[in-house]
């Protein structure tokens, strides 16, 4: 069994070799920062224009027994101009995500054989596309809203791959976690945003108000493109403002030389499906998905018939849990690496003690906000801000990064698996939502987050029992394959004596 001091995955050392042994560069006016941010301003474009729709479809839809056309927004009226029941809008929120898991596998095999920062452009490109058309098709045809976002999806299939291998050229010995926690961040900042922007932008008066939520996010996404164009590339070689400094010490990095050098040997799905370790990887994407989207797709209405926010309150609270997730998955992300490195803790306990703070915790504080009462929302908002926050550790320093861990010539392959799995819940969480709430009341939604509550402890005693971050079989095929000539050779050796 591989020890768990093994040398990084990235760099083929470890770390204490790295320190003595490569030139350092400062990383905080560096240009590989420069482009982590700007991974992470594209995360937050992506996500805007993403989770705008679970806003902007309050705005839209009028209120039954509402007069008119026109439901209440903190005291004043804002247009809904569609009849729609609540399944029908569970169809229109999940819509993104059929595009997404379908396409995501392609999209990480496109970011993986073409130029990266471009696939990421054109990705960009293709998203603003539906979202500039999606208010005038839809007034014309309703269902032209679930067609638009679906290709909206699968035109962001692409973004999330591309960005890591950007950041894989980009990153220096040791740096890979830090620069991947802060280029996902933008994700959650990307969420916030659209809670805060569009509770505004629908109480305008212009064009019925929620348009504009979606002109918004495809103007947002249209500036990083712009930006992108101008200073995004695939590797600091290919930069033209990067230093030559910055270059020859990126370019000096072990991880660097070792991907020029090394074959990745296939492996079939069904090798990768029947490893344990690939399925709490999987099922820790999953879980930790289905948390997010049942927030973050569902928490509008949540708020506004669970604990009586208007939209305008509405707007501020919904965004304080995705806040939280942007900040903690940094300083999670960060503590967890002082553990392993400062503290000795092994690789394995950091990731079970990561998924323990991870899943626990939000469980215990949904358990508590599933049993408040309506006066109590304040405390309600805190609680569901700390769950959620505390759960990005999971993905920040938990099993769901843990693919290096495992098999770290495949974590492009483990993670596209696991992303096309966890992602299924953008569209599951909506549509079950709708379906267990039909009447809006605080005790149909209690019953709905108890099944995030239920899958959070399961998962976390899963992790406990079970999840051992060393390398794989299938990862070491190589390996066991020449140990096996070598055993042949070394029987071949000893018949001859024999014969002779």
């Amino acid at each position: 069994m591989t020890s768990e001091k093994s040398p990084h995955p990235e760099t083929g050392q470890s770390a204490a070799e790295d320190a003595n042994h490569t030139p350092r560069f400062g990383i905080l006016f560096s240009w590989r920062m420069a482009v982590t941010l700007l991974c992470l301003l594209g995360g937050t474009a992506s996500m805007l224009g993403r989770v705008v729709t679970s806003f902007a479809v309050l705005c839209m839809v009028r209120e039954e027994g509402a007069d008119n056309d026109t439901s209440p927004v903190d005291g004043g009226q804002v247009t809904g101009e569609f009849a729609w029941s609540k399944q029908y809008q569970g169809v229109v929120l999940s819509a993104y995500f059929y595009g997404y898991v379908a396409a995501l596998v392609i999209g990480g095999w496109v970011a993986d054989r073409f130029p990266s920062h471009k696939v990421a452009i054109c990705s960009a490109v293709l998203q603003c596309v539906p979202m500039l058309l999606i208010p005038e098709a839809t007034r014309a045809y309703s269902w032209a809203i679930i067609v638009l976002r679906v290709l909206q999806g699968i035109a962001a299939s692409a973004y999330y791959p591309s960005f890591n291998v950007i950041l894989r050229n980009w990153s220096a010995s040791g740096e890979w976690t830090l620069l991947f926690s802060i280029a996902w961040s933008g994700g959650y900042l990307g969420s916030a945003s659209a809670f805060l922007v569009s509770s505004r932008l629908c109480q305008l008066q212009w064009d019925g108000g929620w348009p504009t939520a979606f002109y918004f996010s495809a103007l947002v996404v249209a500036l990083w493109t712009v930006l992108a164009c101008l200073f995004l590339t695939e590797s600091p070689q290919d930069h033209r403002f990067a230093s030559y400094a910055e270059k020859k010490y990126l370019a000096s990095q072990p991880h660097m030389q070792a991907t020029n050098n090394t074959k990745i040997q296939p492996v079939s799905l069904w090798t990768l499906l029947c490893n344990l370790q690939v399925w709490i990887i999987m099922l820790s994407y999953f879980v930790t998905s289905w948390f997010f989207a049942s927030l973050n797709i569902t928490l509008p209405m949540f708020m506004k018939e669970g604990f009586d926010f208007d939209i305008s309150q509405n707007g501020f609270v919904s965004a304080l849990p995705s806040i939280a997730m942007c900040i903690m998955m940094i300083v999670g992300g960060n503590l967890c690496h002082y553990l392993h490195v400062e503290k000795g803790i092994s690789t394995t306990n950091t990731r079970k003690i990561s998924a323990a703070a991870g899943l626990f915790i939000p469980a215990a504080c949904m358990a508590v906000v599933i049993n408040l009462p309506v006066s109590q929302r304040v405390l309600g908002v805190i609680l569901i801000s700390l769950a959620q926050g505390m759960s990005s550790i999971v993905i920040g320093s938990g099993p769901v990064s843990g693919a290096a861990d495992i098999a770290p010539q495949y974590i492009g392959l483990i993670w596209g698996l696991a992303s096309s799995f966890g992602n299924t819940t953008g569209f599951l969480s909506p549509l079950i939502a709708t379906a267990m709430t039909p009447n809006g009341t605080l005790q149909e939604w209690c019953y709905f987050f108890i099944i995030s509550i239920v899958l959070m402890v399961l998962l976390c005693l899963l992790i406990l029992w079970k999840w051992e971050s060393q390398v794989q079989p299938f990862a070491c095929a190589e390996k066991l394959e020449r140990r096996q000539k070598s055993y042949r050779h070394a029987d071949t050796i000893v018949a001859l004596e024999e014969v002779n």
